[in-house]
């Protein structure tokens, strides 16, 4: 479990090892009754006893492991082994299954017509004993609630543990699979708040799928000079009727406009040379 390292959870463990401890003294003191009088230990203090030790034994190695698991990195095989959800499951499930049955038993033992008539008693012959039973009963009647103490502690750690696997069926830690087709364009492709202000236009590739292949070839944006350093346009775009070029800058066109005005101001001296070797040169006398 992942939440069974916690504040509760760790309280409502050190609980399953005070009621168990507490009861198996009770237990002791029983039995050590029944074995000065010759009449026992009787099957219910030694069973009664079992589980108490059982009891004792799993609640204290899970405390002292999630304890020094986190202080002292120790007993961390045991921390892991506990924190499993199958694992933690079985385990109180048995705690609880094993303390309601005690509790039943010794709360049905506790209401006997030996503890409210000792003159009752199977062994109400022996000398001394119906003196003596009265003590007896009460440490019986303390055992039962000791085990329906445990039973209760025990039952919330099953309760908390069965909601905890709840919550993961509800809420899965992996998000569901979604087909591609539901998915807008680009979406696993992360997004700034910038791109919200194209998020209503439509992609170009929605576009260029619903233009029939029978439709004339439009407009194709590229750049502004091809490979042998001519000007595509030259300012006009024939396909707009000779409308500018849209994706030109007007500030950048008029200054290539200016400077090519310049330039054709300057006259070419190849021009002139070419002009020069083509006269016919005069005739001499």
């Amino acid at each position: 479990m992942q939440e069974s390292d916690s504040i509760v959870g760790k309280v409502l463990r050190g609980l399953e090892v005070f009621f168990p401890f507490i009861n198996l003294c009770i237990l002791i003191a029983q039995a050590a009754f029944q074995s000065k009088w010759k009449v026992g230990p009787s099957a219910r203090v030694i069973l009664s006893i079992l589980v108490c030790t059982l009891g004792l034994f799993y609640s204290g190695l899970v405390l002292a492991s999630f304890i020094l698991a986190d202080d002292w990195r120790f007993l961390r095989g045991f921390e892991r082994f506990f924190k499993q959800i199958r694992v933690s499951i079985i385990l109180d499930s048995s705690q609880v299954t094993l303390n309601l049955m005690m509790a039943a038993i010794a709360t049905a033992s506790a209401c006997s017509s030996g503890c409210k008539d000792p003159s009752k008693d199977p062994h109400a012959e022996i000398e001394g004993y119906t003196d003596a039973l009265p003590s007896f009963c009460r440490n019986k009647r303390a055992s039962a609630a000791f085990f329906w103490l445990t039973l209760g502690a025990a039952s919330v750690t099953l309760a908390r543990c069965i909601m905890h696997v709840v919550q993961i069926r509800k809420v899965p830690q992996t998000s569901a699979f979604t087909p591609p087709f539901e998915q807008e364009p680009g979406a696993h492709f992360p997004r700034d708040a910038d791109d919200n202000t194209w998020a209503g236009r439509a992609s170009l590739e929605m576009g260029a799928a619903q233009v029939p292949a029978s439709a004339p070839a439009g407009y194709r944006p590229s750049h502004d000079f091809s490979n042998d350093g001519e000007r595509l346009f030259g300012g006009q775009v024939p396909g707009y009727g000779g409308m500018r070029d849209p994706f030109e800058d007007p500030e950048v066109s008029e200054g290539e406009s200016r400077g090519n005005a310049s330039y054709q101001a300057i006259p070419d001296p190849y021009e002139a040379i070419r002009q020069s070797m083509e006269r016919p040169s005069p005739q001499r006398y």
